[in-house]
């Protein structure tokens, strides 16, 4: 196996020199061999990913969601997409959980060692690639909103904070929603969350969801406390949900999205599920 191993240390808490040499050993013991690229910023992650990546058989990356997200535009580009292995090291790592990664380096590289392998839906937003969630409305603007120095200073209580200003702001967002191809009706909401993911925020509250059945799932609820999300947590028989492979999505204004942690403004959004798209290697 020939593996690129990339890190983004602008990632959580990064890490150490002595870890990534870690890493590096460990990863050369299951490779025949190992290409190490530091990529400090996202022009450098891409211009190592412009160009098809025919010669390796994993990319193992060091990085948080951000990270995960840029990869898998980036890799959607070019029709071969080698296999993804995951070192955990950003915030809140919401996409990794999904497969049993955990910010324990040695917990993520014996994944990666058994090399059981599974294949992923993303959605394609647009012109944009997402591997776990898009949000528009209250809370969504957060993950983009802390500063990369707050993050690797106080981690997830940097999200938690603004998540409780967001708590007390009383707003909404409207539009109208077409799954599926079907009949499109109208929403009025705090915010609107699609999830291909277990997880978001940290937190749990997509139980049922399948990674690879080539659907997403649309989530929202009407306005109450806590701007809808004590629902989410405590009431989930008042949260509207539906399974789709397609939907388009009009705002009644230009509205500023979440897409895995990333900023995308529109005020329409065509988002389709590409099924098996993505493999990683995962905890079976």
């Amino acid at each position: 196996m020939k593996t690129l191993f990339i890190y983004n240390p602008s990632s959580g808490k990064g890490l150490t020199q002595r870890q990534i040499e870690h890493i590096n050993h460990e990863l050369l013991i299951m490779s025949s061999s190992v290409e190490y690229r530091y990529c400090e910023n996202l022009p450098q992650l891409y211009d190592v990913l412009e160009n098809p990546l025919y010669t390796y058989d994993a990319l193992v990356f060091a990085g948080g969601d951000g990270t995960f997200h840029h990869v898998v535009n980036a890799l959607s580009r070019h029709e071969y997409r080698p296999v993804l292995g995951i070192i955990p090291c950003g915030t809140l790592n919401d996409a990794s959980k999904n497969f049993g990664y955990t910010r324990n380096i040695s917990r993520s590289l014996k994944i990666i060692s058994k090399g059981f392998i599974q294949e992923i839906d993303v959605f394609k937003v647009n012109n944009h690639y997402g591997v776990f969630s898009l949000s528009v409305g209250t809370f969504s603007d957060i993950p983009y909103k802390v500063k990369t120095i707050k993050k690797k200073r106080f981690h997830a209580l940097s999200y938690y904070e603004l998540a409780l200003k967001s708590l007390s702001i009383k707003d909404h967002i409207q539009g109208e929603i077409s799954l599926n191809n079907q009949r499109p009706f109208c929403f009025f909401a705090p915010f609107l969350l699609i999830l291909n993911s277990r997880y978001m925020g940290g937190f749990k509250i997509n139980n049922k969801a399948k990674l690879n059945d080539g659907l997403a799932d649309l989530m929202y609820t009407n306005r109450g406390w806590f701007n809808g999300l004590f629902r989410f947590f405590f009431r989930q028989r008042k949260v509207y949900k539906y399974a789709f492979s397609k939907a388009y999505i009009t705002m009644d204004r230009v509205s500023s999205w979440d897409i895995d942690g990333e900023e995308l403004v529109a005020q329409k959004v065509d988002i389709k599920v590409l099924k098996n798209h993505i493999k990683i290697f995962a905890n079976n």
